[in-house]
């Protein structure tokens, strides 16, 4: 990792830099509807998602993959 001989601040908020730009590519595409497998409901200026659930057992597998890191 070239970067570990920079001081730990500069390191910390280009990460923080990194990950706010990601959240609001993320949220900008839920809010667009490019994401089919989020669900909105819009309730004036509030904008709530949710993953939906066709049954206990996906449910299950998605906390298990969770639970257990399997997502990375």
């Amino acid at each position: 990792m070239p970067y570990l001989h920079e001081p730990i601040e500069t390191i910390l908020e280009r990460k923080e830099n990194e990950l706010e730009a990601t959240i609001k590519q993320v949220n900008d595409r839920i809010i667009q509807g490019k994401n089919p497998d989020i669900k909105m409901k819009v309730s004036g200026e509030n904008i709530h998602w949710h993953l939906p659930y066709r049954n206990d057992d996906e449910r299950s597998s998605v906390i298990r993959t969770i639970a257990t890191n399997e997502y990375y």
